[in-house]
């Protein structure tokens, strides 16, 4: 019988240190919405930010060892009003990132999809820059123009340069975005990183 209960309690220990000293990378999830606010922290559905720009801020101060899902409501973010207002709509320039775009307003489902316009007054819907593991959903990119100066004359829609893992869904489109230069109005890519 003392075996028995000492076999248990030293099976109750392991157990007890590998609970203690295992801890899987989580995922951290920010909430971006139209009724957002960017004064809010967005780590909860019911203190969502406004902006996308704001939600990619908030991701760089958390370990970037941790995948980040942004979770943004449907509905139109666009240049000054969800986008960067100059320039660029939103740089994604942490690892780790998802942006999951069309959840309902409480987070609790996809309804749709979230729709990125810059109006024609954005060279770059999306910019992805010097990252890997970036994955896109439930889009709509629109309205990009890149009409600048290198590199800002390709790519309207999304621009990446020195990427390693990019995956835009099959549930984004990318559409009536324009470039004045070579490329594309959808996508340009230039030297992947290596996995």
């Amino acid at each position: 019988m003392t075996r028995i209960f000492s076999f248990l309690s030293i099976l109750a220990i392991l157990g007890m240190l590998f609970s203690c000293s295992y801890s899987p990378l989580s995922n951290s999830s920010i909430y971006v919405s139209t009724s957002g606010n960017d004064n809010n922290d967005g780590l909860s559905p019911s203190k969502p930010v406004r902006s996308l720009v704001k939600a990619v801020s908030i991701a760089k101060n958390i370990d970037p060892s941790i995948p980040v899902e942004i979770k943004v409501t449907s509905g139109i973010y666009s240049n000054g009003n969800g986008l960067n207002s100059d320039k660029v709509g939103v740089v994604i320039d942490r690892h780790n990132i998802t942006i999951s775009g069309g959840w309902n307003s409480d987070f609790t489902s996809i309804v749709g999809k979230s729709e990125l316009n810059g109006n024609g007054k954005l060279y770059h819907i999306v910019k992805v820059v010097n990252v890997t593991n970036i994955f896109l959903m439930n889009l709509l990119i629109t309205g990009g123009n890149a009409d600048g100066s290198f590199p800002d004359d390709k790519g309207g829609g999304i621009y990446a340069s020195n990427v390693g893992y990019f995956s835009v869904g099959t549930s984004v489109v990318v559409s009536s975005n324009t470039f004045s230069r070579g490329g594309s109005p959808l996508l340009c890519f230039r030297n992947f990183l290596p996995l």
